[in-house]
């Protein structure tokens, strides 16, 4: 598990570092095989006041590499924004992944009878 937290134009103190890294953790039990989660917070100011962002880049296996990013008004609204979406994003990985393991592959494929043959049980494939 390794958790990188940096701050651009804001100094990441140690309050706002223990509470992204608690959101950060949660990652975790939503994939298991996550390699890396790096958390960039900024600040900027405006006219209306300032804006706060969250960046989460996770890297896992197989060039695995999920982005997230929110911008609020508080810094820990915007972090709780984007680990949410974070979450939805890891959770939409997971299940392409299970969904990919389920078709059926060139293998099945190869053992149905081609148009025309019989099959195991001596009927006749219909066509498709």
């Amino acid at each position: 598990m390794n958790i990188q937290i940096s701050g651009r134009r804001l100094e990441v103190t140690d309050e706002i570092r223990k509470y992204a890294e608690e959101r950060a953790q949660r990652l975790f039990r939503f994939f298991e095989r996550i390699s890396k989660v790096q958390m960039t917070l900024s600040s900027r100011v405006t006219t209306k006041g300032p804006r706060y962002g969250a960046e989460i880049v996770v890297t896992g296996p197989k060039a695995m590499r999920l982005v997230a990013e929110s911008t609020e008004d508080l810094l820990n609204a915007a972090v709780d924004k984007a680990t949410d979406k974070m979450e939805r994003q890891i959770t939409r990985h997971k299940e392409k992944l299970r969904e990919h393991r389920r078709e059926p592959g060139r293998r099945a494929a190869a053992e149905a009878p081609a148009e025309g043959e019989e099959g195991a049980d001596g009927e006749e494939a219909a066509p498709e």
